[in-house]
């Protein structure tokens, strides 16, 4: 870099460390150049710390999600085989035995609600989550959730009651991420309560906006003041209480919050020594959202695709109904394929590229595959099906941790 004869430049190459005070002569132009090295440097390490901490970030995401995958295939397994052993007739338990066999069901369905929780956060801190507002009747969805609640109430011995206020019949949410707000608020009420929890819904309009208001409401010890602004922060744990049925992990009322916040709401906590009340707020109109996604009836369009498959098919004589399931542990194959023999032949295939093959060849009805496969995943598999004129009709299934 050519330099004017009447400017200087200082040049830093290292550090000399001495034991004595030094007063070097630094004119104004050498203060200011050694200020912007500074700001510099500190600005590279700022930069570089915060790549790291990003990688970091990214890495911890990805093993979150490979390894919910991996717990949760044979998850699948074991729940499905429990409910089978539930549901069969022929198989009658001792009540000692019944009560360890409903104690291991729950214990499952915990540990699988707990990798939801899990897998909904990553989604949801990586923008992963979308939100899919339909039309709904609210008053219907909040009674079937009600209901479903009401045997935990029984076994805890706990006053569950239920109120419903001037409910529209068109209401527009997106159903999955309400359950699962709704879920988590009433399932830490069951945790913290004395004896009583309630539950109310209302849809209320103010001016041009019509929202979904819920409130869950306990009477147990309350959260302490200096603790309630932390309650949403990620793994906050509140002390526990004497009456809790269990410690919560720290998650459930932090993916309620990103959840409402998704769904472009809010939520809001009073407390006091009488006990916890939590109000989520939604917009209730279609109207109130800026972008909605409605996804088509996707019953009407594997109907409509298997009756064309069998079209196809007419030239090769084949009658009934084909199934293609492509899934690499061969445990959860086996299941898959054995609880649909009955629909009609299934063929089995063990990673994306055998699937796509047998796709091909075969033409099945439905395809349902797993994502995260060797050779090639699911959904490259199924760029493949898409592009393909023979199969680009198939309906596919993804059952996936992602």
């Amino acid at each position: 870099v050519p330099v004017r004869s009447n400017r200087k430049m200082l040049f830093i190459c290292g550090v000399y460390r001495i034991d004595h005070t030094m007063n070097p002569e630094l004119n104004e132009v050498d203060v200011r150049t050694l200020e912007a090295v500074g700001v510099l440097i500190s600005s590279y390490l700022r930069k570089t710390e915060l790549i790291q901490l990003t990688e970091a970030d990214r890495i911890k995401t990805e093993f979150v999600t490979n390894m919910s995958h991996e717990f949760r295939t044979p998850l699948t397994l074991i729940t499905c085989l429990l409910e089978e052993i539930k549901n069969n007739k022929s198989v009658i338990l001792h009540k000692e035995e019944a009560g360890k066999f409903e104690t291991v069901l729950q214990n499952t369905e915990r540990i699988r609600q707990l990798i939801e929780q899990l897998l909904d956060i990553t989604r949801l801190e990586t923008d992963g989550e979308k939100l899919i507002v339909e039309k709904h009747n609210v008053g219907e969805f909040m009674t079937a959730l009600y209901n479903s609640f009401t045997s935990l109430a029984k076994r805890n011995k706990v006053k569950f009651s239920y109120s419903l206020n001037s409910l529209s019949g068109e209401t527009w949410y997106d159903e999955d991420k309400l359950e699962k707000i709704v879920s988590n608020l009433l399932t830490n009420a069951f945790k913290y309560t004395r004896d009583e929890v309630q539950l109310s819904v209302e849809v209320r309009t103010e001016g041009h906006s019509t929202d979904i208001i819920i409130s869950v409401r306990d009477n147990g010890p309350g959260i302490p003041t200096e603790e309630q602004a932390l309650i949403f922060n990620r793994f906050y744990r509140v002390k526990k209480a004497e009456n809790a049925s269990r410690e919560g992990t720290g998650i459930g009322l932090y993916l309620v919050k990103k959840l409402v916040e998704l769904h472009l709401g809010r939520i809001e906590l009073k407390s006091n020594r009488m006990g916890s009340e939590f109000i989520v707020s939604i917009p209730a109109s279609g109207s109130q959202y800026k972008i909605i996604n409605i996804p088509a009836s996707p019953l009407q369009i594997i109907t409509d695709q298997i009756t064309h498959s069998k079209g196809l098919r007419n030239n090769k004589k084949v009658k009934s109904t084909i199934i293609l399931v492509v899934e690499d542990n061969s445990e959860l194959n086996r299941y898959i394929s054995d609880s649909l023999k009955d629909i009609g032949r299934v063929i089995s295939s063990f990673n994306g590229k055998e699937g796509f093959d047998t796709a091909v060849h075969e033409i099945p009805d439905i395809i349902i595959s797993d994502v995260m496969m060797p050779v090639m995943d699911g959904m490259s598999m199924l760029r493949n099906i898409r592009s393909n004129k023979i199969t680009r009709h198939i309906p596919v299934i993804l059952l996936t941790a992602r």
